[in-house]
């Protein structure tokens, strides 16, 4: 009996650690190499096209929600599905220049910008048209507050337009170190991205 509650204790603690770190890709063994921020900037400014998967949690008034995403990126042109957060169950935005769509239970809806859709039809929004470049590692275009970058050359702390973006971890796929784990912070969002794997097109 007394083995049978010990090994009963043990899958408990493996569901438990597997529940816990869930959101977390495995590390990343790869060597970077140092590049300067000038050509590291170029490499992912021609990085358009990509098929990611990842998980993603939303802390707004102290509460968090977790949830999976996917993202689809032909140039201009995205397919965004975001499944679970904010008791929403699943919603989708696809976007064109000058026309957002968002598909979610209740229909769907149009506007000129993400964030403006969102805000209207969910009560909050992400900064999708700045993440075009963030989940990239690249600050979006426009004014831009505070840099900083690692040894490497990898862009690691951005302040833009009110969020606060840490890049926390990369992933090399061919010439580009991607961002592997993402934290957004504004005054009524805290956002992390867990990218678990880059498809490039």
């Amino acid at each position: 009996m007394r083995k049978l509650l010990c090994s009963a204790s043990l899958l408990v603690a493996v569901f438990l650690y597997g529940c816990a770190t869930n959101m977390e890709p495995p590390v990343d063994q790869a060597t970077y190499r140092v590049t300067p921020w000038k050509q590291r900037k170029l490499t992912l400014a021609d990085t358009t096209r990509w098929n990611i998967q990842g998980a993603m949690s939303i802390t707004s008034r102290g509460k968090t929600q977790m949830g999976s995403f996917t993202w689809k990126q032909i140039d201009n042109r995205y397919a965004i599905d975001i499944y679970g957060p904010l008791n929403l169950g699943s919603i989708g935005i696809q976007g064109l220049p000058g026309r957002v769509t968002l598909f979610k239970p209740t229909g769907s809806y149009s506007a000129s910008t993400p964030e403006a859709l969102m805000r209207q039809q969910l009560g909050w929004y992400l900064p999708v048209s700045n993440m075009f470049y963030w989940v990239r590692g690249l600050p979006a275009s426009g004014a831009s507050g505070k840099q900083m970058r690692d040894e490497y050359g990898h862009l690691v702390l951005l302040e833009q337009q009110g969020w606060a973006i840490r890049f926390q971890s990369f992933q090399t796929q061919g010439n580009a170190d991607l961002p592997r784990k993402i934290l957004m912070d504004n005054q009524q969002l805290h956002v992390k991205l867990v990218i678990n794997r880059w498809n490039l097109n």
